[in-house]
């Protein structure tokens, strides 16, 4: 099993998906590690999660009869868990498994920015992420922002609320 570092390193291991096919594991050989994880059906990928724990979250997944999967993959990082989230957000908007049906924080849909903010225009919002090359994320067929750029629209905010 290959441990990374960096946040860059991460994904790109990540983003080679024989690595993850080659680190697919039968569901009786459960070890315990932290680390990013994959469940297969045979060989597409159905659902992809963190844990520090991989052993009860698998035992966890295992349980719930709405969840088929014949294998997992299991690759240790030592990062940070804002990091893991992240990368496990990136790779479920890169891959779209079947049973990972939101993302975790740190994202927020653009309908939920316009309803938190009182813009009441997804059109002029969009308009301002163009104008501020802000990087969109695209699943389930909404877009999102990450949390850390949703600062950058700050004077944005400040003028729709002065026009109210």
């Amino acid at each position: 099993m290959k441990i990374t570092f960096s946040y860059t390193d991460a994904l790109n291991d990540f983003l080679n998906s024989n690595d993850i096919l080659e680190n697919k594991t039968s569901i009786e050989e459960i070890a315990p590690k932290s680390a990013i994880y994959f469940l297969f059906n045979n060989d597409e990928i159905v659902y992809i999660g963190k844990s520090s724990d991989v052993i009860a979250r698998i035992k966890n997944h295992l349980k719930d009869t709405t969840k088929k999967f014949t294998h997992y993959s299991i690759i240790g990082t030592s990062l940070e868990t804002i990091e893991q989230t992240l990368i496990e957000n990136e790779l479920i908007m890169i891959f779209k498994p079947k049973y990972n049906t939101a993302l975790s924080l740190p994202f927020k849909s653009i309908q939920k920015i316009n309803g938190e903010y009182n813009i009441n225009s997804i059109r002029a919002l969009k308009k301002e992420i163009k104008i501020n090359n802000i990087k969109t994320y695209h699943f389930n067929d909404k877009v999102f922002l990450h949390t850390l750029d949703i600062s950058n629209l700050s004077n944005f905010f400040e003028q729709r609320s002065k026009q109210e």
